[in-house]
């Protein structure tokens, strides 16, 4: 069993609010998919307006449309879109990225 989330590339789980990674764990095992955190969060430069950077294994629509509603973001005004990117393609291994794998239900 993989022990999950695991950071790589420099990146800390300790990075995150804790609230924060429960949330994207519990979105990936409510989906059954992997996500990838990258960017600013992933290497502890975030800012107090940074956005949540994603990377899916896939690019299903729905599954991307579901996570959008339950993952973290930035912080925004009502008006405003959602404060999430989310990219498809492999990972960088050496830049720094935390993965969050499925658990088993």
């Amino acid at each position: 069993m993989v022990e999950t989330p695991q950071a790589f590339g420099g990146a800390s789980v300790a990075y995150l609010t804790a609230i924060d990674a429960v949330r994207i764990q519990q979105a990936a095992d409510g989906a059954g998919v992997r996500l990838t955190l990258v960017g600013s969060r992933a290497a502890g430069r975030a800012g107090p307006c940074s956005d949540f950077d994603y990377i899916l294994e896939d690019d299903d629509p729905t599954v991307r449309l579901a996570l959008r509603l339950v993952l973290p973001e930035g912080p925004r005004l009502p008006s405003e879109p959602r404060k999430q990117d989310f990219l498809i393609g492999p990972v960088d291994p050496a830049r720094p990225h935390i993965v969050f794998w499925p658990r088993p239900r």
